[in-house]
């Protein structure tokens, strides 16, 4: 497992190396899999390597399925 030498800011203690914010993407899909069936957008599954490869944080995943989400309500 690749450790960074210093913490990234942007990241948790437990999302700073690539290993540890993909097991987080697992463990979410995992989750919403679990309660039933689920294929995962295209757009999301960008999001996700995008976290992933470190380029853009949780908080903006977050933000990008809310946005998301609201659209499709209305």
């Amino acid at each position: 497992m690749d450790t960074p030498l210093s913490p990234t800011p942007q990241f948790g203690p437990r999302e700073q190396t690539r290993e540890e914010r993909e097991h987080i993407v697992n463990q979410s899909l995992g989750i919403t899999r679990s309660q039933g069936p689920y294929q995962e957008p295209a757009w999301l599954a960008e999001l996700h390597a995008q976290y992933i490869a470190g380029r853009i944080d949780l908080a903006t995943l977050g933000a990008c399925h809310d946005e998301w989400r609201e659209s499709i309500s209305k």
